[in-house]
C-alpha cells in the first residue's frame, strides 16, 4: 500500500497525529504521488530512509500487511492475486483489479492502512516531541 514502506499509511498518520508544519506541507505535496506508488516525494522529504526514527515502522508496515494479507488468502478469505496490474495503478485499486473485483481483498486492504497508521502513530509522535525539544535547545543557544 502506497509503495515501499507503505508510505501512504505514513502520509495519512502525518495527516492525523503530525503538528509540525513542514511534515503536513509535504504530506500534502506527495499525497497524489504516494497513491500511484510513486513515494520517492516522502522518502526524501519527511525523511524516511536517512532518520533512525522512521526506519523501524518502514520495515515494520509492509510485514505486517503481508501477513495480513496471506493470512486472509490462507483462510480462503479472499483470492490470490491472478492479473497483472499496470505500473501506476492507484495502490487502492492494485489488489481490487488484481483479483478481479473481490470486495473482500479492498476490505482488507482498508484494514492494512489502518493498522500502518496505527504502527506509524508513535512514530510520528515521538518525531513532534523531538522536533520541540530540538527548537526549544535552538531558543536556548540563541
Amino acid at each position: 500500500m502506497g509503495g515501499t514502506g507503505s508510505t501512504l499509511s505514513l502520509v495519512i498518520a502525518i495527516f492525523l497525529f503530525s503538528n509540525q508544519r513542514d511534515q503536513q506541507l509535504i504530506g500534502r505535496w506527495s499525497l497524489l504521488p504516494v497513491l500511484f506508488n510513486f513515494n520517492s516525494a516522502i522518502l526524501v522529504g519527511v525523511p524516511v530512509l536517512g532518520n533512525g526514527l522512521y526506519i523501524i515502522p518502514f520495515l515494520l508496515v509492509p510485514l505486517v500487511n503481508v501477513g495480513i494479507a496471506a493470512s486472509a488468502i490462507a483462510l480462503h478469505l479472499m483470492p490470490a492475486v491472478v492479473y497483472q496490474v499496470p505500473l501506476g495503478t492507484p495502490s487502492l485499486l492494485q489488489a481490487l483489479i488484481g483479483t478481479n473485483g473481490n470486495w473482500v481483498t479492498l476490505l482488507v486492504m482498508a484494514l492494512d492502512v489502518g493498522i500502518g497508521v496505527w504502527l506509524y502513530r508513535p512514530f510520528v509522535k515521538l518525531s513532534n516531541r523531538l522536533n520541540i525539544q530540538g527548537d526549544g535547545l535552538d531558543a536556548t543557544e540563541r
